[in-house]
């Protein structure tokens, strides 16, 4: 048996609740109904039991109460003068239904708990996923020196030039790079900045200046 049932905290103040047996007896009904319409054999009779219905014997109570027969007789008929679950008898066994099943088994509730709870999980998701792709970011970010338009110039790349050539050189060719309007043709960010470290170099060697865009 799966399935749950709600009860309100207006119960603690109930005459139910005062007694802890009846009380017991009150829950094993509860969790004893069926919560969809079903057929069950009684024996060689099938019985055809509607939502918040069960069998009731008063042995198999007993063993499942942990209480003797009569007690268990005396609660469910004091539960039925509280109008709290109906009684149908036959001389072979008896249906109880409980009385205001829905309040018990509020569906709609029940759907939106659901949804709830599978929203939360997937905001969660979404949150581990965004935090995830952070932290992968802030480690790219680590190993990039500079962005130059679509190019990047990692770290590895920028000591390799500065092994050749002087830092503020470095920045002052990759400032130009930046504002060099045909450099979506390139590919490489390192290779590029080399060539125009080299070309404007070898200016310098020979005392020329040039504009970018002979570059």
């Amino acid at each position: 048996m799966s399935g749950w049932i709600k009860t309100h905290r207006k119960m603690l103040q109930s005459s139910v609740f005062k007694n802890p047996e009846l009380f017991k007896t009150w829950m094993w009904c509860l969790m004893k109904a069926t919560h969809k319409p079903h057929k069950q054999m009684v024996g060689m009779i099938e019985v055809e039991l509607k939502e918040g219905q069960f069998i009731f014997g008063r042995k198999q109570a007993a063993l499942e109460l942990n209480l003797n027969e009569s007690k268990i007789y005396r609660f469910i008929k004091s539960l039925e003068k509280q109008t709290k679950v109906e009684l149908k008898p036959n001389n072979k066994f008896t249906i109880v239904t409980i009385v205001n099943w829905g309040v018990y088994q509020d569906t709609e509730n029940e759907n939106e708990q659901q949804m709830n709870n599978k929203r939360t999980t997937n905001e969660q998701q979404m949150n581990t996923n965004k935090n995830v792709k952070n932290v992968k970011n802030e480690k790219n970010d680590k190993t990039i020196y500079r962005r130059v338009q679509h190019l990047n110039l990692s770290q590895d790349d920028f000591e390799w030039l500065n092994n050749l050539y002087n830092r503020s050189d470095i920045d002052d060719v990759l400032d130009q790079m930046e504002n060099f309007a045909g450099l979506k043709k390139y590919k490489s960010a390192k290779l590029t900045a080399n060539n125009w470290l080299k070309k404007r170099n070898a200016i310098k060697g020979n005392n020329k200046i040039v504009s970018i865009n002979s570059l």
